[in-house]
């Protein structure tokens, strides 16, 4: 007895629903994978920038506190005038447009002074709150040159929101491992991100004409 082998003739509309289910899978391996893989680049991209913006921004807020002289107390800026500083150099974070009306633009034209940026204008809104923007300053000087120059170590703590979910739960509930600072818990609290710089500022003594 001999088998004959046969060729099976595919049904009618059988390759449209192989291609069916083929686009199906990668729908749903592009939503559990790509998609969040795609957010994650974007959301570690974004803190990123924030970091070295960040990092600009400690070597301004150390700057300002180095001006003057050191056997005058009252050189040294005030706390308002580090978080304005701060402010200028955290505006690129914020590209915010808002309407400005012709007059508004032909009163910054004739004006000589640059005119406040939208972004700006958040930059300071976002570094005037303590629950979003910490400067500490920590006193390093030397005893044998106190007389001489001082010696500061700026650090700066900015709480950064997050903008692509659920990568950036992901990210907070990896943080809450690892903080103990009270300001970066706080920050994971509201679903934010804390970061740090820090910086060295250094205030001479200036020799007094007799």
């Amino acid at each position: 007895m001999m088998w004959r082998r046969t060729r099976r003739v595919p049904r009618p509309g059988m390759h449209c629903v192989i291609r069916g289910v083929a686009t199906l899978e990668f729908m749903i391996a592009a939503t559990l994978v790509l998609i969040p893989l795609v957010m994650a680049i974007f959301e570690l991209a974004q803190l990123t920038v924030a970091r070295h913006a960040l990092e600009f921004t400690a070597s301004e807020i150390a700057r300002a506190q180095g001006a003057g002289d050191v056997d005058d107390p009252a050189a040294a800026p005030s706390e308002t005038r580090l978080r304005l500083a701060a402010a200028v150099a955290l505006s690129p974070l914020f590209p915010t447009f808002d309407a400005m009306t012709e007059s508004d633009a032909g009163v910054a034209r004739d004006r000589a002074s640059a005119w406040p940026t939208p972004g700006y204008r958040v930059a300071v809104a976002q570094t005037s709150r303590a629950d979003l923007f910490a400067v500490r300053v920590t006193d390093m000087t030397d005893a044998a040159y106190v007389d001489r120059m001082r010696s500061e170590r700026i650090e700066i703590l900015y709480c950064r929101e997050t903008f692509f979910p659920p990568i950036d739960r992901m990210i907070v509930n990896l943080l809450w491992l690892s903080e103990r600072d009270a300001f970066a818990l706080a920050c994971l609290a509201r679903n934010r991100v804390p970061l740090r710089a820090s910086a060295t500022a250094v205030r001479a003594a200036f020799a007094t004409m007799p």
